[in-house]
């Protein structure tokens, strides 16, 4: 009985012994699965920690000047990555990749715009510009000046005073030719008139080097230069009546694009709308906002808003000088001369009203004074657009102008070549990130964008 005891007491140890040892494994199995569950959570979340600071590292430049936020992978480390799981107490190698989810797209930058500007400012601009413009077209009569300069480039007329301007044929020598078949030109009122014309003729001439030197395509002794400047300034204004009726984010966009990009103005006086010189983004001064606004190389931009400065300045320059009585009498004095001296030398052919040829003088007058106005500009001067009881009202500048041709410009394209040129200087840009990486054959990842941008 005793030996039955025993036994079974023996056999009572090895059953517990069994199944302590279960339980033993199943505890410690247990243990591991849950220690691998939170090794895995926690190597998502340090995944998660990676990307929200990559993100949270966006450049600062780009965001103060542009109002983007996007972040390049150039210089990217997994430090965060590897300190969030070292915390958990593990100490292996565990690599992981860092990647770009979206690029920063057209749709992104329109985004980045509407918050950054569009509220209110970019329509109150578009319409102060259009106000402007209307102004001086108002204020000009530019209308009617026009048709009379469309009248006489029509006519023979037109010729003779281009080739006395070109230096194709000179005064003098058409004042002896005409003194020879008439003897009343060769009076002294007609000579000291020739005196004048002759110092008329210098202003021009040295207009015309300085638009050389400036590699602009402006002829002032070419009657159809002053026509394509004046078409240039009734084109923006139609342009902008019918630009007008976009409401919301296009002149919001347009001013964005005209005052935020390195354009013609020198780099020591020039930077985007928050301050940031454009020598801090990039070496070199480049025609960045020019290449926006045209498509094509940034000098063919200048070139388009030189002659719009051009024109505005002509117009304005060529209302004070039609008010000036003193101007007039000159001018009228040396029409009827070289009115008188063709129709001798045309043997009564050609008759040029000595009224029109007035007005065409005071045009061409007008332009080569709006000359070194429009080389102030290019160099970041302003330019005082209204004058009212010799007050100067309203002052302009380069991107004045070329925020009116941007007005012209469809957002798509101007999107997409701002788009162009901030991936030169920042490089690929993204508004999202990802993180993935391999633990025990599982891949884990983790992938965030800016809400900016939905």
């Amino acid at each position: 009985m005793k030996r039955l005891n025993s036994n079974k007491r023996g056999a009572m140890t090895i059953f517990l012994a069994i199944i302590l040892s279960a339980l033993i494994l199943v505890e410690c199995t247990f243990v591991m699965f849950i220690w691998d569950l939170d090794y895995r959570m926690a190597f998502s979340s340090a995944l998660r920690a990676e990307v929200e600071t990559i993100l949270a590292e966006y450049d600062r430049q780009l965001f103060d000047t542009y109002g983007i936020y996007a972040v390049t992978l150039n210089d990217v480390d997994d430090e965060v990555f590897q300190k969030a799981i070292s915390t958990h107490g593990y100490t292996g190698d565990s690599d992981i990749e860092v990647y770009g989810v979206k690029v920063l797209s057209v749709e992104d930058l329109r985004a980045a715009i509407t918050v950054y500007y569009a509220n209110r400012a970019g329509g109150i601009w578009f319409e102060k510009a259009f106000v402007q413009l209307q102004g001086v077209m108002d204020y000009t009569g530019i209308g009617d000046i026009l048709e009379t300069l469309r009248q006489f480039t029509s006519s023979e007329a037109a010729g003779y005073l281009e080739d006395l301007l070109s230096g194709a044929s000179t005064i003098a020598g058409w004042f002896d030719d005409a003194s020879e078949l008439d003897e009343n030109i060769a009076s002294e009122d007609y000579r000291q008139e020739m005196i004048d014309f002759a110092k008329f003729k210098k202003s021009v001439d040295m207009a015309d080097n300085d638009l050389e030197d400036l590699d602009i395509g402006i002829d002032l002794t070419d009657m159809s230069s002053l026509l394509d400047g004046a078409d240039k300034l009734m084109d923006v204004q139609y342009g902008l009546t019918d630009a007008l009726m976009t409401v919301g984010f296009h002149p919001a966009c347009a001013y964005y694009a005209a005052n935020n990009f390195d354009c013609v103005l020198s780099n020591d006086n020039d930077c985007s709308i928050n301050g940031t010189m454009f020598s801090d983004i990039h070496e070199g001064n480049m025609l960045d906002a020019e290449y926006i606004m045209c498509g094509m190389d940034g000098r063919v931009g200048v070139a388009e808003v030189s002659a719009l400065i051009f024109a505005v300045m002509l117009a304005v320059r060529a209302a004070e000088n039609f008010a000036d009585p003193e101007l007039q009498a000159t001018l009228t004095g040396i029409s009827a001369t070289i009115s008188a001296v063709v129709l001798v030398i045309s043997e009564g052919i050609v008759y040029i009203d000595p009224e029109i040829l007035t007005t065409v003088m005071i045009l061409i007058k007008s332009a080569a004074e709006s000359v070194s106005a429009l080389i102030d500009v290019l160099k970041g001067e302003t330019f005082a657009l209204i004058k009212m009881d010799g007050m100067e009202l309203v002052y302009v500048g380069y991107r004045d102008f070329l925020f009116l041709l941007m007005c012209l410009t469809f957002d798509d394209a101007m999107l997409s070549r701002m788009l162009e040129v901030l991936q030169r200087d920042y490089g690929e840009l993204y508004t999202g990130v990802g993180a993935s990486g391999i633990y025990r054959g599982q891949e884990y990842s983790q992938e965030k964008s800016y809400l900016l941008y939905g």
